[in-house]
């Protein structure tokens, strides 16, 4: 649900996803401690139902992300002009939701308040160093989700956007929940499968045109953090794809890799963190000026999830 007007921070859209749901361990699955605060393995006999109970209405949380890149490389060329340097971004934010309708097992109406947003982006160009910090028009509104047949209306809840918040409405995708990337039966600890095209396509968003795409996800283990079981699911992510937009084009490709803790009990957390790489090449004009950047370097994505 998080706006992206360059193809990488839209990464943040699929990988995002809310938590939602509950699920079981097998009732004789061994418990453990947590020892130095670290992650510590729980034995498991037979598969486990990672997705649990459907969502309910009424169901609320609160997530937090960042995505960040540091020590980034950008080549400019503009009016025959090119220049290099380096570059640092960093969209983070936090935001309360609530589940008000669902239907036939999936969420039908979603309602989030943006408490923060804001993209921060650094440039050392040419001996110059310039930093950008964009706070999103969003934050203190709440955004309306529902589902209409195959569609989605996407609205600020009880009032008419202004122009600057309806531009960055455009940019916001249906709610996505990470239940909903599990598979629909009981998993083996080591058991991988992929995450289907279509539903890549839709945490994507209308405005991001996928080329190609893989979303893997791996059953890795259970383990104990804090008091509460969880599943250590690994994700390796390769995407590649463009936006458009009246102002430009952009096009992109990013590899992630990382691990999600998905909470196996009633007091239910969602934990990520994926690195990676990213190329990206934009093209808009500024002032009448056709510019071309180049941008290569890490990104990190970090987010959590924590019922209300």
């Amino acid at each position: 649900m998080r706006p992206a007007k360059t193809f990488w921070p839209a990464v943040v859209t699929g990988c995002l996803v809310l938590a939602a749901g509950c699920v079981k361990v097998p009732p004789n699955t061994p418990a453990t401690t947590v020892k130095g605060g670290a992650a510590v393995p729980v034995a498991v006999s037979g598969p486990i139902d990672l997705r649990g109970a459907e969502p309910r209405a009424g169901s609320s949380g609160r997530v937090r992300h960042r995505v960040a890149m540091t020590g980034g490389q950008i080549r400019i060329t503009a009016a025959g002009r090119t220049d290099t340097g380096t570059v640092d971004s960093a969209l983070e934010g936090e935001s309360e939701y609530e589940v008000a309708a669902v239907a036939n097992g999936r969420t039908t109406h979603v309602r989030e308040k943006v408490l923060a947003e804001k993209e921060t982006r650094t440039l050392r160009v040419g001996g110059e160093t310039t930093t950008d910090e964009r706070p999103s028009p969003l934050v203190g509104e709440t955004v309306d989700y529902r589902k209409t047949g195959d569609d989605w209306a996407i609205t600020l809840a009880g009032k008419a956007p202004t122009p600057e918040q309806a531009d960055e409405l455009k940019w916001y995708t249906p709610p996505a929940f990470y239940r909903e990337l599990l598979p629909a039966r009981p998993v083996a600890v080591g058991e991988s499968w992929e995450v289907p095209p279509a539903e890549l396509r839709r945490l994507l968003g209308s405005r991001v045109r996928l080329d190609s795409g893989k979303w893997t996800m791996t059953f890795a283990r259970v383990v104990e953090v804090n008091g509460e079981r969880c599943a250590e699911i690994t994700e390796d992510i390769e995407l590649r794809g463009e936006t458009d937009d009246p102002t430009g084009k952009t096009q992109a490709g990013f590899r992630l890799t990382g691990t999600t803790t998905w909470a196996l009990g009633d007091g239910l957390t969602f934990t990520s963190q994926l690195d990676g790489r990213v190329e990206e090449k934009s093209e808009f004009t500024d002032n009448g000026v056709r510019v071309t950047t180049t941008t290569t370097g890490p990104i990190r994505i970090e987010s959590s999830h924590a019922v209300r």
